[in-house]
């Protein structure tokens, strides 16, 4: 019988219980406070753009550009339904023996709360192979029902389009016999979520207080999608897996994993505060810029120097309801941090450029000149597949306009020296 407080117990045991594994790769996992998880803009087809901001431990460190590897829990609710089918007490202890190199666990029992709530993606969609797995824990007598599944399109229809989980299907079959073993055998680890850091260490620290003196202490925000049952409207509600949903639903005071992983060494601000610098993003692709661009601010206040020249190419759908921190970026740009260039898709005001390429060819007197500096570096965050290769073919084409005896291949040459790419926020 599952006791009536155990919402409470799994809400304790994630924030105070031992974690089997302290590391992932070579990153130490750390927790961290929530302290601001708020909108920005407007939600569209279910999607809505959020803003975290994350207390760090003591002894933490990142750099603007570097990413955040959130590592989610699953919910109670969902927790609660797997001890009930399995018949399971959550202080019930398991053996890692066999699932070490699947889930990175450092050896020893585990409680069976911990390993539902912290290592298991328990959502993720049941596939065919999955229910003929089913099907073998079943009497044969029992089958029937559960085979009717494998058919294209009783699979598609009934399982695939709502997402359903092996949790769902055992609960509406309950003549299946899968043990809990065989039930983990078939699960999937939970997946780190990757997020670009979207703020600088330089603008989020504070001296703090510690049993040895004064200490520094970081806040890193980061800049993400909030997903709701309504982009998929034929879909159970519960299908959602840890990861699409985990970050939305924290709420300040909240304690949440993490470890940092740095970017490529080069997608960094020049060390040079002169050098000529073009940001290119779309999107939530902003979230490495404004890092960058908190960073350039605060290096020309604490400094009081003259910064090299700065454009931000940024774009989105509509500039009302898709311009995320429109405010910030105005008040940089008045003062001297970066230019501003947004372009709106859908819907922007009277002559704004619609695409980032036909603004940045619009402009390529500017942007040449700039390209004349031996240490330009343009530096991209978005959709290899569409925003880079674009941004790619009009950037090296300005250049050539400015170098007539040069050829393509001297274009696509000096392209690589000065530019760096760097993808938006995904699992891995």
């Amino acid at each position: 019988m599952i006791p009536d407080t155990i919402l409470d117990e799994v809400r304790n045991a994630i924030i105070t219980s031992p974690q089997p594994s302290t590391r992932s790769g070579d990153s130490a996992v750390a927790y961290g406070i929530v302290k601001v998880n708020r909108g920005l803009g407007k939600q569209k087809a279910g999607i809505r753009t959020k803003h975290i901001e994350i207390k760090l431990p003591l002894g933490s460190s990142y750099r603007s550009g570097d990413y955040m590897m959130i590592l989610p829990v699953n919910d109670c609710t969902t927790v609660r339904r797997v001890l009930k089918r399995f018949d399971l007490s959550p202080n019930d202890k398991v053996s890692t023996a066999g699932i070490l190199d699947t889930f990175s666990l450092t050896g020893g029992p585990i409680s069976v709360l911990d390993l539902l709530t912290t290592y298991l993606e328990l959502r993720t969609a049941i596939s065919q192979g999955q229910i003929v797995t089913l099907i073998d824990s079943t009497p044969p007598t029992s089958r029937e029902r559960l085979a009717k599944l494998l058919a294209d399109d009783t699979y598609e229809k009934y399982v695939l389009s709502k997402r359903s989980s092996i949790l769902d299907i055992l609960e509406k079959h309950p003549e299946c016999e899968l043990s809990f073993a065989d039930y983990i055998d078939m699960i999937e680890p939970i997946k780190a979520q990757r997020y670009n850091i979207s703020s600088a260490p330089a603008a989020n620290i504070k001296i703090v207080p510690t049993t040895h003196g004064m200490a520094p202490q970081l806040k890193a925000s980061l800049t993400y999608h909030a997903y709701s049952e309504s982009v998929w409207p034929n879909t159970d509600s519960r299908f959602f897996d840890a990861s699409l949903t985990y970050l939305a639903g924290l709420d300040p005071g909240d304690r949440v994993r993490f470890f940092i992983r740095s970017a490529d060494t080069r997608f960094r601000l020049p060390i040079n505060p002169t050098t000529p610098i073009i940001l290119v993003c779309a999107d939530i692709g902003l979230a490495a810029m404004r890092g960058f661009i908190q960073e350039r601010a605060i290096i020309r206040k604490a400094h009081r120097i003259t910064l090299g020249p700065a454009i931000l190419y940024f774009g989105c759908e509509h500039h009302r309801e898709d311009y995320i921190y429109q405010d910030e970026l105005t008040n940089w740009e008045v003062d001297g941090v970066v230019s501003v260039r947004p372009c709106f898709s859908r819907v922007g005001p009277l002559g704004c450029y619609k695409y980032i390429p036909d603004r940045m060819w619009a402009e390529r007197k500017e942007l040449a000149f700039m390209f004349l500096a031996r240490d330009v570096r343009i530096l991209m965050c978005g959709s290899a597949g569409k925003l880079t290769k674009s941004v790619a073919d009009v950037c090296k084409n300005i250049w050539l306009s400015s170098h007539g005896q040069k050829t393509e291949q001297d274009s696509e040459m000096w392209f690589q020296g000065v530019k760096v790419e760097h993808h938006e926020s995904h699992i891995l």
